[in-house]
């Protein structure tokens, strides 16, 4: 079962992303994973409480399920622990090129 369904309209998938399931997400601009709750479930929207790591403070992040399609997230679901749905980024996402191509730009200029 995917995460993503794509018919009309890209979306999650109800029986997977729902509302007091766990998430497990990295945007690829971010360094690390976090971890959290999800909170909000629609078919185009979650949105998940994870802890900051500041003192006891909560903190939100949204995922949009177009983003998830085009591969800016990488994304582990489950609701009971025992099932475990998973999905990664994609080499084709435009912003995954794009910082790519800066990276490779940086090291580029370094040798020189």
């Amino acid at each position: 079962m995917e995460i993503i369904t794509q018919g009309e309209q890209i979306q999650f998938s109800p029986e997977i992303a729902k509302r007091r399931g766990f998430i497990r997400a990295k945007h690829i601009t971010w360094p690390n994973f976090r971890n959290g709750l999800i909170t909000f479930a629609s078919p185009i929207l979650l949105q998940s409480l994870f802890l900051t790591g500041v003192n006891a403070s909560a903190s939100y992040y949204t995922i949009r399920a177009a983003e998830v399609a085009n591969g800016e997230w990488d994304i582990i679901l489950s609701y009971d622990l025992k099932d475990v749905y998973e999905t990664t980024t994609s080499d084709s996402c435009d912003l995954v090129k794009a910082v790519k191509k800066l990276f490779k730009e940086e090291t580029d200029n370094e040798g020189s």
